[in-house]
């Protein structure tokens, strides 16, 4: 859970001097990437070095274009907020579903928020396991012993397939709105 926490704290940090002290953060990267090329790790300085400055400069435009609409902030915070907290309801979900009472919505949030600190942060290969074994761990509190492999089977399923639907309904979407105006479009240049 530090590791987590920790890296989420220093990806903060990172945005916070990216938005507002941008000659701070290309020195701390630089000097990242010389000590990662020293432990050569790191190959051609010089290409990450120049990926870096494009990145930095794409994240500078979006923050330029932030702050000349703060309502566009507001929008994507509060979406942001009610993207995280329906994927965390899905284990109080299921423990209303399994009829269980005893822990409050708030109590079973707080333990999803510090499991998703934990793992979601970790770039590893097979970090589903870590979900799920951080899951079975946390959860044991919530479910009890006999109906926790259950309870992960069902919320973890919920959010893989639920938001996979979602995702391709939108997707599909996407592409019918985008070949419609691209028949249209067609149409016009005859």
């Amino acid at each position: 859970m530090f590791y987590g926490v920790g890296i989420n704290l220093f990806l903060v940090i990172v945005y916070i001097c990216a938005a507002f002290h941008e000659s701070l953060l290309e020195r701390i990267l630089s000097g990242c990437i010389r000590l990662l090329a020293r432990l050569r790790i790191i190959k051609d300085v010089d290409t990450v070095l120049s990926k870096t400055e494009v990145q930095l400069c794409e994240y500078r435009k979006g923050a330029e274009y932030i702050k000349k609409n703060p309502r566009l902030l507001l929008y994507v915070l509060s979406t942001i907020i009610v993207q995280i907290l329906s994927r965390l309801s899905i284990a109080y979900i299921v423990y209303r579903a399994f009829g269980l009472k005893g822990h409050s919505y708030f109590d079973v949030i707080a333990l999803q928020a510090m499991l998703a600190l934990a793992v979601e942060s970790l770039p590893l290969p097979g970090a589903v396991g870590a979900s799920e074994t951080g899951f079975l761990t946390v959860n044991r509190i919530i479910f009890g012993s006999d109906k926790l492999a259950s309870a992960m089977l069902l919320s973890r399923g919920i959010s893989f397939y639920v938001f996979l639907l979602i995702s391709g309904a939108v997707a599909l979407g996407a592409n019918i709105a985008d070949s419609r105006r691209h028949k249209v479009s067609c149409r016009y240049e005859r």
